[in-house]
């Protein structure tokens, strides 16, 4: 194969955005590929992408529902998408000399900002090369989509179908599924032992993204009363949260851990996992047909992501109690059995046989 150079480019605001880029390059890299990833928000960082990032998460914290609104409005949507190019243009320079100086063949973007960015270069013809976009969410959102891309990475078949009917050429869409690294062999009982939980004890994950962010105290509170159950929590990148309930459950049958790797460890030993349906947690909890019950949900992107998984029977019904929801499949496995005979699951996992080929036809 000819030597070539792909630029993956993410935003880290969130973690999924990072972590499909660098699964993605990790293939890439695999296949022979000379593969540089970048943070859009590093390469390009301002005063307009200081104040875009501060106002995402006043409004995912503090007024949710007006995000969700933004989101899933149309008519909101269609007046962004007159003015998103021309806003990547004015915050370009940084960006276009990385790509003078790594002389990229391909450019691949896991986040819209980064995508409005290089297709104002495309559109200006400061950028020649190939362009493609990958997604991270189990939905489709018209402000994902640029007419300047060559070639899309999707994740189900429902977003390839929702782009034709935009007018978008099917050819140029490869439904690869959610992009992981391969998955760990892991020897559940050493992860246990490693993390003080009995052999026979039965694990309740419970975790809230990369940030988390939306822990329940009172919810773990209710759950640490079963002392059958070793509840382990995953705080992500939250110090406060670590700290804070660390000091509420000492000595308890809750488990507070704070960023963990690798992430397969705890979902080989999870009976259940309570989370929120980010894309990537989803993807990964189901490699380990990890039943998942929905604690909470960000706004906008993951309400649809929940329709979706809910209509597919990947995630566990909307229940009256989460704790109650919990308690009966950590007794029964009842969703469990389901999961292992759902053909929705498997349909998330081509393998990377599928992206490998997607780019190697337009490279």
């Amino acid at each position: 194969m000819q030597h070539k150079k792909i630029l993956i480019l993410y935003n880290a605001i969130g973690l999924g955005h990072k972590s499909i880029a660098e699964n993605i390059g990790y293939y890439l890299e695999e296949a022979g590929y000379e593969v540089k990833l970048e943070d859009i928000l590093k390469v390009e960082s301002n005063w307009l992408t200081d104040v875009t990032t501060f106002l995402y998460h006043i409004f995912i914290t503090w007024l949710p529902f007006v995000w969700s609104f933004l989101y899933l409005n149309d008519w909101f949507t269609g007046i962004l998408l007159r003015f998103r190019t021309r806003v990547g243009g004015t915050y370009s320079a940084n960006l276009k000399m990385v790509i003078d100086s790594f002389e990229p063949d391909l450019i691949i973007s896991t986040h819209t900002v980064p995508s409005a960015v290089v297709a104002s270069l495309k559109h200006k013809g400061l950028y020649k090369g190939k362009f493609g976009i990958a997604f991270s969410d189990y939905h489709l959102h018209r402000y994902w989509l640029y007419e300047e891309a060559d070639f899309y990475v999707v994740n189900i078949e429902e977003q390839k179908q929702q782009m034709v009917k935009l007018g978008f050429n099917s050819q140029k869409i490869a439904v690869c599924g959610m992009t992981l690294k391969p998955k760990l062999e892991v020897d559940a009982k050493a992860v246990k032992s490693k993390l003080g939980i009995g052999e026979s004890e039965s694990v309740l994950l419970v975790g809230s993204g990369s940030q988390g962010t939306g822990l329940n105290k009172h919810l773990l509170k209710n759950l640490s009363e079963h002392t059958h159950v070793k509840v382990v929590v995953m705080c992500g990148k939250n110090k406060k949260a670590f700290a804070e309930l660390g000091d509420y459950f000492a000595g308890s049958n809750v488990l507070v851990l704070g960023f963990y790797t690798p992430m397969d460890e705890l979902y080989a030993i999870a009976d259940a996992f309570i989370t929120k349906p980010g894309g990537l947690t989803v993807a990964e909890a189901l490699r380990f047909n990890v039943p998942m019950i929905i604690s909470h949900v960000l706004p906008g992107q993951e309400e649809l992501n929940t329709e979706y998984l809910q209509d597919k029977g990947l995630i566990m019904p909307e229940a009256i109690t989460i704790e109650g929801e919990a308690w009966e499949e950590l007794e029964t496995h009842a969703f469990k059995g389901h999961l292992l005979e759902n053909a929705a699951k498997n349909a998330l996992f081509p393998g990377p046989e599928v992206l490998l080929e997607a780019i190697e036809s337009v490279i």
